[in-house]
């Protein structure tokens, strides 16, 4: 399938990338003046002439007027800041639907210095050309048609016969069963690809009546607007005509037409690169947890309700604890519970089940739970939950104290070294995991994503705190652009978003007012705070989501805040703080989903 589009101008603007539009002025063809003409005196109102020639309702007014064809000068415009990455946010647009946030969060890391309005209006006009020339998506037929890509690593080299080498990627994909064939080359010559496509034939036992490409070298020497105008590569003309298929040539990086193959490309960005192998970089007990799921459902494994069920799982937990073992009334159990559980940046992330979420949601119930049971005296059960929590964020291993301090507290301790055998033997599985992979046992992969190895920083540094102290505590997720109220989802408010992790504070010094501190409490504030600043020494915040969710992982510690406190119902401020939160929280988890 081909596909080809004309760039449309944005209305009331004349740029210089709509056709026919130069420095010099503005050359509409003569057919295309009387067809506004002629389509005015057919009764179209202004608006919808624009609407058809992607053109302003006044200027659509000023060619039906005229008598002959109009011609306008062209001030010479302004430079902007944008203007040097307008065509690489172009070619990502068609890739994916980025927003204006994740387009400036790209661009800033290649030099911009701009802000966010000039690159949300110049997003949305893109988008709004984009939507008037949409293509229609389609699924092939079985046997109908596959798609070829080359996948670019330019930061990783292997070495090969004596030399290190650039890595390339060779994707190919069939459109009806989605079923893949990757292989990993040292260079993209015509040879390398015709034997990528042998061994991919080989690996689907057969190959499709047509695959599509990009303008690759290695395929066509001179692209044209009619692939049979095209010249084809005389040698891969030749190789494709031997198996009798038929090659489709597409438009570079068009992601509505080659969509599957672009969708895996991008994949392949995201993965961990050591030594010339290949590793997905999450921590394993998400993945293990969902096996059985997607041994059932497949592709269409319900990682959404996961997580709504790892959340609610969580609520009644807290319940369960303040009910049972803290001895509250429902009414009381039932709030504390809520408020620790959804007056949080946990309401916007129970509504996404994508990786990042499962392992936040399942390792804030793991340690919940572990806390749960280390209060009814059940450390081996504790131990467990907390050895597997901190295989979803390993940052949870900080929490281990806590769960100490509260087994030394109790006056009648059960036997703690079953619970730490079980917890040692998951903690080796972890450390065998890690050494296998990467030749260190503290190690997930995380350092060897691309976003880390490309700046020299790294994953973790001093570097980034003062930029994460302003947006991850004091950025506001709410910003006034042109008078209006919009959503800033790269304003976390730690504080606004999430006031169990200050709260905390008060509440030591609550009880060192009267008289009723406990070392407990200031060694868990401690712990929050050591947390937090591990947190903070992060490159990336956790990306788009309303507040930021690693705040989550600091909760526990102000549930053992009140664990360690005199026994009591949430106060009637505490109350009107959380209930605030909770509003706060729902209208920005549904701003950034409607």
């Amino acid at each position: 399938m081909q596909v080809f589009s004309e760039r449309g101008c944005k209305y009331g603007t004349l740029e210089t990338v709509c056709p026919g539009v130069d420095r010099k002025g503005v050359k509409i063809e003569e057919a295309k003046w009387m067809d506004i003409r002629s389509d005015r005196q057919k009764g179209l109102s202004y608006t919808e002439i624009g609407r058809k020639y992607n053109i302003d309702p006044r200027t659509a007014k000023r060619y039906a007027q005229a008598e002959t064809r109009p011609v306008y000068s062209l001030s010479e415009p302004k430079p902007s800041k944008l203007d040097p990455y307008k065509e690489q946010i172009a070619v990502w647009l068609e890739e994916a639907p980025y927003s204006a946030e994740r387009i400036l969060e790209k661009i800033r890391e290649q030099g911009l210095d701009g802000g966010h309005s000039i690159v949300r209006e110049y997003v949305r006009g893109k988008k709004e050309q984009l939507n008037e020339k949409a293509t229609v998506r389609f699924e092939t037929m079985p046997g109908k048609q596959g798609q070829m890509d080359w996948g670019f690593f330019e930061d990783h080299t292997v070495y090969e016969d004596g030399k290190w080498k650039k890595l390339y990627c060779f994707l190919m994909i069939l459109g009806y069963s989605q079923t893949r064939y990757i292989e990993f080359v040292t260079d993209m010559t015509t040879n390398t690809l015709i034997r990528c496509h042998q061994n991919a034939f080989r690996y689907f036992g057969g190959y499709p009546e047509e695959i599509l490409y990009d303008n690759m070298k290695q395929v066509v020497i001179k692209r044209l607007l009619k692939q049979e105008d095209s010249t084809l590569n005389r040698q891969f003309e030749d190789f494709a005509g031997f198996y009798g298929y038929k090659p489709i040539l597409c438009r570079p990086y068009r992601g509505q037409t080659k969509g599957k193959v672009e969708s895996s490309n991008r994949f392949l960005s995201r993965l961990a690169v050591y030594e010339g192998d290949w590793y997905v970089s999450f921590p394993p007990v998400p993945t293990l947890v969902q096996l059985p799921l997607t041994f059932l459902f497949g592709r269409e494994t319900p990682d959404g309700l996961l997580v709504k069920l790892y959340v609610s799982a969580a609520f009644f937990v807290l319940y369960d604890y303040f009910r049972r073992t803290r001895r509250l009334r429902p009414w009381a159990a039932s709030l504390w519970a809520l408020f620790l559980v959804f007056a949080s940046d946990m309401v916007s992330v129970s509504l996404d089940g994508g990786v990042w979420y499962q392992a936040q949601t399942l390792n804030f119930l793991l340690l919940v739970s572990a806390f749960a049971a280390m209060a009814r005296k059940r450390p081996t059960l504790a131990c467990l939950f907390y050895a597997l929590a901190v295989g979803c964020r390993p940052f949870t291993v900080l929490f281990g104290p806590v769960l100490l301090m509260m087994y030394l507290k109790q006056k009648k301790r059960p036997r703690l070294w079953p619970g730490l055998a079980a917890g040692l033997c998951v903690a080796a599985c972890y450390a065998a995991y890690n050494y296998a992979r990467f030749g260190n046992v503290f190690e997930f992969g995380h350092n060897y994503l691309p976003e880390f190895t490309r700046v020299e920083t790294g994953q973790f540094s001093l570097a980034y705190v003062a930029g994460n102290v302003k947006t991850f505590l004091f950025g506001l997720p709410f910003s006034v652009q042109n008078g209006a109220w919009t959503l800033n989802k790269f304003g976390f408010s730690m504080f606004l978003c999430n006031p169990a992790t200050w709260m905390a504070a008060v509440w030591l010094v609550e009880a060192a007012v009267r008289r009723r501190f406990r070392p407990q409490m200031l060694l868990s504030w401690l712990l929050m705070l050591l947390h937090l600043f591990c947190l903070l020494l992060h490159k990336s915040f956790g990306g788009f989501q309303f507040g930021a969710r690693y705040t989550l992982e600091l909760i526990p510690y102000a549930v053992a805040m009140l664990h360690f406190s005199p026994r009591r119902a949430p106060r009637a401020w505490e109350v009107a703080v959380f209930s605030l939160a909770l509003i706060f929280n729902a209208v920005g988890a549904y701003l950034l989903n409607c």
